[in-house]
């Protein structure tokens, strides 16, 4: 008779508590000594956890002591959105196998059910952004050694970041500090998530220009990521350490090309301005009327923001706020004080004992509204300081 086996992983989890947005895997193994003729397997449904598929089910040959034999397995990763008592239903199995030709063995398999605390957010993890993963590592390449950059030049720093337990819709949105002697900007970034019959991987990669200023000495910033660790129950750091630099000249050869290609460009540029003179006038009504109507239209970030949440359980929507706010450039603050929901839906969501509500329904609106808001009082204000010199 074929025998069914469930385990949850980490065990840990199971004698203390998980978290919310915390991974667990539950992986099913069917043993039998013959091949499955029939077989009709039924995973739980959790309504109150997101759950993603890990590992497709299969069926693979194997041999032990005891002899072949045939192994039908499959495992998912469990999200949990919310704290309380996680109950993680049986999984159900049934078929038949032939031990011997046109003799069938009919089974009818199902593992007890599992209960499981679920804990919120801890009152010792003091960084805004929640991340539950008990591996992080970062690591770091340059496109030239930063020891030989020069006055001017631009040298590109990639971190890269693997966080195991996680979707990379989980990862907060990495910042590169600007520091003293060194102007930064953001070149390239990539999100990535892997699937494994053990878990999620999250990775990401951001690569940022670095341009050294005419100074003796200067900083590159460390870079950290704050996380909680489910298994040791506390919280940790994973980072990279800052750098001292001392510059090395301009090279006055390149410089002198630079400002010959400068030359000629002004030249070739000077043709329009006869052009450009005749339309100033006109300019400033256009650029007003323009400049107005664009605050009316949302931005690329808000687009993005739209097509994001559609369908998204509410605790990824919590999320996409969060990175939305710092791609606009927005204050929290601000938006809590104009809208309430998303201080609503962080209630919901990570208060004992809660599933959810509402908060979400809401949540795009007033972020849609917050941001035009938000462009018009900022044209206002340019227009006011151009008036008022």
């Amino acid at each position: 008779m074929p025998e069914i086996s469930v385990t949850l992983a980490p065990n840990g989890a199971r004698l203390t508590n998980g978290y919310v947005q915390g991974q667990i895997v539950m992986k099913v193994h069917l043993l039998s000594r013959h091949p499955f003729e029939a077989l009709d397997l039924t995973m739980p449904q959790i309504p109150t956890a997101e759950v993603i598929e890990l590992q497709r089910p299969r069926t693979r040959k194997v041999t032990s002591y005891a002899g072949p034999g045939h192994v039908f397995e499959t495992s998912i990763a469990i999200m949990p959105q919310s704290s309380g008592v996680l109950i993680i239903p049986s999984v159900t199995a049934v078929g038949h196998v032939e031990p011997i030709k046109d003799q069938e063995l009919h089974f009818d398999l199902a593992s007890p059910p599992a209960e499981m605390k679920i804990a919120g957010i801890s009152r010792h993890f003091e960084h805004p952004w929640w991340l539950v993963s008990d591996r992080v590592e970062i690591e770091q390449t340059w496109s030239s050694p930063p020891e030989e950059i020069r006055v001017g030049d631009v040298i590109q720093r990639t971190i890269n970041v693997r966080v195991w337990g996680v979707t990379a819709e989980q990862l907060p949105v990495l910042e590169h500090s600007r520091t003293r002697g060194v102007k930064t900007s953001l070149a390239h970034s990539e999100l990535r998530t892997k699937r494994s019959a053990d878990g999620l991987i999250a990775s990401a990669s951001y690569t940022w220009d670095l341009v050294a200023e005419p100074q003796q000495v200067a900083f590159v910033a460390p870079f950290g990521l704050d996380y909680w660790d489910p298994l040791e129950h506390r919280p940790k750091k994973a980072g990279l350490p800052g750098l001292r630099l001392e510059p090395l000249p301009a090279d006055s050869e390149e410089i002198a090309l630079a400002l010959m290609q400068e030359a000629a460009e002004t030249r070739s540029q000077s043709n329009l301005i006869a052009l450009i003179l005749t339309g100033i006038i006109s300019l400033p009504f256009l650029a007003l009327v323009g400049a107005w109507g664009l605050t009316r239209l949302p931005t690329r970030a808000d687009r993005s923001l739209r097509a994001t949440l559609s369908g998204m359980p509410d605790t990824q929507r919590y999320t996409a706020i969060e990175q939305w706010l710092g791609a606009s450039g927005f204050s929290r603050e601000s938006f809590d004080r104009e809208s309430p929901s998303r201080i609503t839906l962080s209630d919901q969501l990570f208060g004992p004992g809660q599933a959810g509500g509402s908060a979400s329904e809401s949540l795009l609106s007033d972020a849609l509204a917050f941001s035009r808001r938000s462009r018009e009082k900022r044209l206002i204000d340019r227009l006011r300081n151009l008036w008022y010199g």
